[in-house]
Protein backbone atom coordinates (compact mmCIF):
# COMPACT_ATOMS: atom_id res chain seq x y z
CA UNK A 1 0.00 0.00 0.00
CA UNK A 2 1.36 3.36 -1.00
CA UNK A 3 0.57 6.43 1.08
CA UNK A 4 0.79 9.91 -0.33
CA UNK A 5 2.59 12.49 1.72
CA UNK A 6 0.66 15.70 2.38
CA UNK A 7 1.75 18.56 0.20
CA UNK A 8 2.32 21.80 2.08
CA UNK A 9 1.87 25.16 0.56
CA UNK A 10 4.86 27.32 -0.19
CA UNK A 11 5.29 30.34 2.06
CA UNK A 12 7.68 33.23 1.71
CA UNK A 13 8.55 34.85 4.97
CA UNK A 14 9.99 38.33 4.85
CA UNK A 15 10.14 41.39 7.07
CA UNK A 16 6.95 43.44 7.13
CA UNK A 17 6.48 46.96 8.53
CA UNK A 18 4.34 47.38 11.63
CA UNK A 19 0.90 48.99 11.58
CA UNK A 20 0.75 52.46 13.06
CA UNK A 21 1.27 53.44 15.87
CA UNK A 22 3.61 50.53 16.57
CA UNK A 23 7.37 50.41 16.16
CA UNK A 24 8.91 47.04 15.31
CA UNK A 25 11.96 45.85 17.23
CA UNK A 26 13.75 43.01 15.42
CA UNK A 27 16.62 41.21 17.10
CA UNK A 28 18.96 38.34 16.49
CA UNK A 29 22.23 37.01 17.83
CA UNK A 30 25.43 35.48 16.53
CA UNK A 31 27.03 33.04 18.98
CA UNK A 32 30.58 31.75 19.25
CA UNK A 33 30.28 28.88 21.73
CA UNK A 34 33.98 28.06 21.70
CA UNK A 35 34.92 31.63 22.63
CA UNK A 36 31.83 32.02 24.89
CA UNK A 37 30.96 35.26 23.09
CA UNK A 38 27.90 36.51 21.29
CA UNK A 39 26.75 39.67 19.62
CA UNK A 40 23.20 40.93 19.68
CA UNK A 41 21.88 42.82 16.64
CA UNK A 42 18.81 45.02 17.15
CA UNK A 43 17.00 47.26 14.66
CA UNK A 44 13.91 49.40 15.35
CA UNK A 45 11.74 50.53 12.42
CA UNK A 46 8.50 52.45 11.98
CA UNK A 47 5.50 51.72 9.75
CA UNK A 48 7.29 53.20 6.75
CA UNK A 49 10.21 50.81 7.28
CA UNK A 50 12.51 53.67 8.26
CA UNK A 51 15.10 52.98 10.92
CA UNK A 52 14.45 54.64 14.27
CA UNK A 53 17.53 53.09 15.90
CA UNK A 54 19.88 50.13 15.84
CA UNK A 55 22.29 48.52 18.22
CA UNK A 56 25.02 45.88 18.29
CA UNK A 57 26.07 44.53 21.67
CA UNK A 58 29.04 42.20 22.15
CA UNK A 59 28.45 39.83 25.07
CA UNK A 60 31.35 38.00 26.71
CA UNK A 61 31.37 34.92 28.96
CA UNK A 62 28.10 33.51 27.58
CA UNK A 63 28.31 29.83 28.53
CA UNK A 64 25.29 28.39 26.68
CA UNK A 65 22.88 29.03 23.86
CA UNK A 66 20.03 29.15 26.39
CA UNK A 67 21.72 31.97 28.33
CA UNK A 68 22.37 33.82 25.08
CA UNK A 69 18.72 33.53 23.96
CA UNK A 70 17.41 34.94 27.23
CA UNK A 71 19.93 37.78 27.15
CA UNK A 72 19.19 38.85 23.57
CA UNK A 73 15.45 39.12 24.22
CA UNK A 74 16.06 41.20 27.32
CA UNK A 75 18.49 43.47 25.44
CA UNK A 76 15.90 44.11 22.71
CA UNK A 77 13.22 44.94 25.28
CA UNK A 78 15.62 47.17 27.19
CA UNK A 79 16.42 49.20 24.07
CA UNK A 80 12.72 49.91 23.52
CA UNK A 81 12.20 50.91 27.14
CA UNK A 82 15.36 53.03 27.26
CA UNK A 83 14.29 54.94 24.15
CA UNK A 84 10.85 55.60 25.64
CA UNK A 85 8.81 53.63 23.11
CA UNK A 86 5.27 52.88 24.27
CA UNK A 87 3.82 50.62 21.55
CA UNK A 88 6.09 47.98 20.09
CA UNK A 89 6.10 44.69 18.27
CA UNK A 90 9.04 42.50 19.22
CA UNK A 91 10.21 40.05 16.54
CA UNK A 92 13.02 37.58 16.81
CA UNK A 93 13.82 33.92 16.89
CA UNK A 94 13.84 33.87 20.70
CA UNK A 95 10.70 34.96 22.55
CA UNK A 96 10.87 34.50 26.31
CA UNK A 97 9.01 35.82 29.32
CA UNK A 98 10.32 39.30 30.10
CA UNK A 99 7.27 40.67 31.93
CA UNK A 100 9.08 43.29 33.98
CA UNK A 101 10.31 45.15 30.88
CA UNK A 102 7.10 44.56 28.92
CA UNK A 103 5.02 46.25 31.60
CA UNK A 104 6.81 49.53 30.81
CA UNK A 105 5.15 49.68 27.35
CA UNK A 106 1.52 50.70 27.00
CA UNK A 107 1.14 47.95 24.35
CA UNK A 108 3.56 45.25 23.26
CA UNK A 109 3.12 42.11 21.17
CA UNK A 110 5.52 39.23 20.60
CA UNK A 111 5.99 37.34 17.41
CA UNK A 112 8.45 34.61 16.55
CA UNK A 113 10.02 35.08 13.11
CA UNK A 114 12.68 33.14 11.29
CA UNK A 115 16.12 34.53 10.65
CA UNK A 116 15.08 35.19 7.05
CA UNK A 117 12.41 37.67 8.13
CA UNK A 118 14.92 39.18 10.53
CA UNK A 119 17.87 39.67 8.19
CA UNK A 120 18.89 43.18 9.26
CA UNK A 121 19.20 42.26 12.95
CA UNK A 122 21.06 39.06 12.00
CA UNK A 123 23.59 40.95 9.87
CA UNK A 124 24.11 43.45 12.72
CA UNK A 125 24.77 40.56 15.12
CA UNK A 126 27.19 38.72 12.81
CA UNK A 127 29.16 41.85 11.92
CA UNK A 128 29.33 42.98 15.54
CA UNK A 129 30.70 39.58 16.58
CA UNK A 130 33.21 39.63 13.71
CA UNK A 131 34.40 43.17 14.52
CA UNK A 132 34.30 42.67 18.29
CA UNK A 133 32.70 46.02 19.01
CA UNK A 134 29.37 47.46 20.10
CA UNK A 135 27.51 50.30 18.40
CA UNK A 136 24.37 52.32 19.09
CA UNK A 137 22.83 54.56 16.43
CA UNK A 138 19.69 56.67 16.70
CA UNK A 139 17.71 56.91 13.46
CA UNK A 140 20.24 54.95 11.46
CA UNK A 141 22.04 51.67 10.89
CA UNK A 142 25.68 51.04 9.93
CA UNK A 143 26.51 51.35 6.22
CA UNK A 144 27.03 47.59 5.79
CA UNK A 145 23.32 46.88 6.38
CA UNK A 146 21.66 49.96 4.86
CA UNK A 147 20.90 48.29 1.51
CA UNK A 148 19.07 45.44 3.25
CA UNK A 149 16.93 47.95 5.20
CA UNK A 150 15.88 49.50 1.89
CA UNK A 151 15.12 46.07 0.41
CA UNK A 152 12.90 45.31 3.43
CA UNK A 153 11.15 48.67 3.14
CA UNK A 154 10.25 48.03 -0.46
CA UNK A 155 9.54 44.30 -0.07
CA UNK A 156 12.24 43.40 -2.57
CA UNK A 157 13.90 40.41 -0.98
CA UNK A 158 11.99 37.18 -0.96
CA UNK A 159 13.02 35.64 2.31
CA UNK A 160 12.85 31.87 2.50
CA UNK A 161 10.82 29.28 0.70
CA UNK A 162 9.22 26.67 2.97
CA UNK A 163 8.00 23.26 1.82
CA UNK A 164 6.65 20.75 4.34
CA UNK A 165 8.65 22.20 7.20
CA UNK A 166 11.91 22.32 5.27
CA UNK A 167 13.66 25.51 4.29
CA UNK A 168 15.51 26.39 1.16
CA UNK A 169 17.05 29.72 0.24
Amino acid sequence: MQNKLPVGRIEYERWRPPDSPFLKINYDVAFNGKGMRSCTGIVVRNGGGQVVGSREIVNCHIPTGFAMEALVCLQALSLGVDLGFREVILEGAYIYDAKIKVEMFSRCSYRHVSRYANTVAHILAKEGLRRGGSAYLVGNVPDFVRAMVEMDRHGRHGGVERRNGECST
